[in-house]
């Protein structure tokens, strides 16, 4: 068990009789009643601010395209296109139509 401390000059006991305070770059630790000092620690950084995090923004995923809009790639379109790109992808969906086997899922 710890005691309370104590002053060895002035005998007084207590942790109100015992001060901290700046002096430089050093915190000195005093004797309120008396002044003596008892030890010279360096003085803790300045906490920083607490980082608040920015709150996630759930973005909805975009609607998929019609079948008839301008931006489906059709065949035809792929067609007047190809000479455009000499190698690569347009990114774009080539859009056919299902044969009857696939409309089934045979």
């Amino acid at each position: 068990m710890t005691s309370a401390p104590r002053c060895p000059f002035c005998n007084t006991v207590g942790i109100n009789q015992v001060e901290a305070q700046p002096f430089g770059p050093i915190l000195l630790i005093f004797c309120k009643n008396c002044g003596a000092i008892h030890g010279a620690i360096p003085k803790p950084p300045e906490t920083q601010p607490a980082h608040k995090p920015e709150p996630v923004v759930i973005q909805k995923k975009p609607a998929p395209i019609p079948a008839n809009s301008p931006q489906v790639m059709t065949p035809e379109r792929a067609a007047a296109m190809a000479p455009l790109f000499n190698r690569g992808s347009t990114n774009y969906r080539i859009i056919r139509p299902l044969t009857d086997e696939e409309a089934k899922g045979e």
